[in-house]
C-alpha cells in the first residue's frame, strides 16, 4: 500500500478533531461548564487556554523565523550545546585535578568560579587543559582576570580563533566597564557575559536585557564599536522545573534578542547568534529524597536543550559529593548519547501551545524591559 494510500485510509478512520469538537467533549465531561474558563491555566499573569489548534497560532507564523537552526558542528548533532560542570576554585593544584577529572569523563568545557578570589594562579589551575579543545568560562566580579589571561594565552602560543569561552560577570559597573581589550583578539571568546537571576518569567527575561542594553549603552559610550560589543555578550539564565515554561522563555528571549539588536542598529542577525548559558541550580525537595536533584536537573536539562541552550550547567546537590557531581556531570550525557535529543534541531517547532506561551512571554517582557529602560 502506497503512503498517501496509507494517509487516505487513516483520515478516514480518524476524522480530523478540530477546537468545537473538544470543547464540546470537554463540556460533557465537566457537567456542562465552561472548559475554556474552567480547565484555562495561569502563567506570571498570564492565561493560557487548555486547547490551540492551528487556527489558533495563524498571527504567529513570524515564529518561523525564530526556530532554532541545525547546529554548524555537522559532527555533533543537529541540536549541540556544550557540558559546562561549575567548578569553584579554592585551592588551583586541587582543583586542576578536578577540572582534568571533569574534562576526561564527560564534560565540554569548565566554568571556573572565581567570584571569591582576587587573583589566581592561572598556569597551575589550567595545567595539562587542552583550551582548544573544549570550553573554559569563567564567574568573575573584577577585572583582575584580564592579565592572567592575556598572558596565558601568549606563552601558550594558542591560536585566536582556536579558544572559546565567556567570562560571566556578576555585577559589572555601570561606569567604566572593563574593555578587557587584551583580549579582544580571541574571536570565539565573549568578553561580557551577562548572568540573570532567578525570578518570575518574565522578570527574568526583562532585567536580562536590561542589563544587556545598558551594558551596550556603556560601551558605545566608551568608544567600544557597537558590532564588536554586540558579538561579545552573552546571555546566562536559570531553569527550574516548570518544563513548557521554561522552553517558551528561552526561545522567547531568543526573539526579543534579535529586536534588541534591531533598537541598537545592529544590522540583522540570526537569533542563533546569541550564545545562552542555562543553569539549573540544586534542588532538595525531602518528597523524592534520595536524589531528587536528578529529577529535577532531568527535566530542567530537556527544557534547556530543547530550548536552545549552546552551553548547560547542572550544579549538583553537594559539589563536594563524587557521586552526586557524577550524576549531574552525566545528565547531559544521558540526553545526547541515551535519548538522542541532539538529533532534531528544534523538535518543539510548530508547537501551537509553546508558540502561544513563548509570544505572550516575549510581548510581556519587552513591556516591562522598555519600562525598565525609562527608570534611572
Amino acid at each position: 500500500m502506497s503512503e498517501s494510500a496509507i494517509h487516505s485510509l487513516l483520515r478516514q478512520s480518524f476524522p480530523i478533531s478540530n477546537k468545537a469538537d473538544w470543547l464540546r467533549t470537554a463540556a460533557a465531561e465537566i457537567e456542562g461548564k465552561d472548559p475554556a474558563e474552567i480547565l484555562a491555566w495561569k502563567l506570571d499573569g498570564l492565561t493560557f487556554s487548555p486547547y490551540y489548534d492551528r487556527a489558533d497560532v495563524a498571527p504567529l507564523q513570524y515564529l518561523k523565523n525564530f526556530e532554532l537552526s541545525p547546529s554548524p558542528h555537522a559532527h555533533a548533532g543537529a541540536r549541540f550545546w556544550e557540558n559546562l560542570p561549575q567548578l569553584v576554585v579554592t585551592d588551583e593544584k586541587k582543583d586542576n585535578a578536578t577540572l582534568l577529572h571533569q574534562l576526561n569523563n564527560g564534560a565540554d568545557g569548565i566554568l571556573l568560579d572565581l567570584r571569591n578570589r582576587q587573583t589566581v594562579d592561572i598556569a597551575a589551575l589550567l595545567n595539562q587543559v587542552e583550551w582548544p579543545y573544549c570550553n573554559v568560562s569563567f564567574f568573575v566580579t573584577d577585572a583582575f582576570l584580564e592579565n592572567l589571561l592575556a598572558t596565558h594565552v601568549q606563552k601558550k602560543n594558542y591560536e585566536p580563533h582556536s579558544l572559546s569561552g565567556t567570562i560571566w560577570w556578576n555585577n559589572l559597573p555601570e561606569k567604566n566597564i572593563p574593555k578587557l581589550s587584551s583580549l579582544a583578539h580571541l574571536t570565539h571568546f565573549r568578553r561580557w557575559g551577562i548572568v540573570g537571576e532567578a525570578s518570575s518569567p518574565i522578570e527574568e527575561l526583562a532585567n536580562v536585557l536590561t542589563k544587556a542594553a545598558r551594558l551596550m549603552d556603556a560601551l558605545t559610550e566608551e568608544g567600544v564599536e557597537k558590532e564588536m560589543a554586540w558579538r561579545n555578550l552573552a546571555l546566562s539564565i536559570p531553569v527550574d522545573t516548570d518544563f513548557f515554561c521554561s522552553i517558551a522563555k528561552l526561545k522567547a528571549l531568543r526573539l526579543l534578542w534579535s529586536q534588541l539588536a534591531h533598537a541598537f542598529g545592529i544590522p540583522p542577525i540570526d537569533s542563533m547568534a546569541l550564545h545562552l548559558h542555562v543553569r539549573s541550580a540544586p534542588w532538595i525537595n525531602e518528597k523524592f529524597q534520595p536524589h531528587g536533584n536528578l529529577l529535577k536537573a532531568t527535566t530542567a536539562a530537556m527544557a534547556a536543550v530543547m530550548g536552545g541552550c549552546n552551553a548547560l550547567t547542572i550544579h549538583a546537590e553537594d559539589a563536594n559529593n563524587m557521586t552526586m557531581t557524577r550524576m549531574a556531570r552525566n545528565v547531559s550525557s544521558i540526553l545526547r548519547e541515551e535519548s538522542h535529543l541532539d538529533k532534531v534541531a528544534d523538535p518543539l517547532a510548530g508547537t501551537y501551545a509553546v508558540q502561544e506561551m513563548t509570544h505572550a512571554l516575549a510581548h510581556a517582557a519587552w513591556t516591562l524591559l522598555q519600562q525598565n529602560l525609562q527608570q534611572p
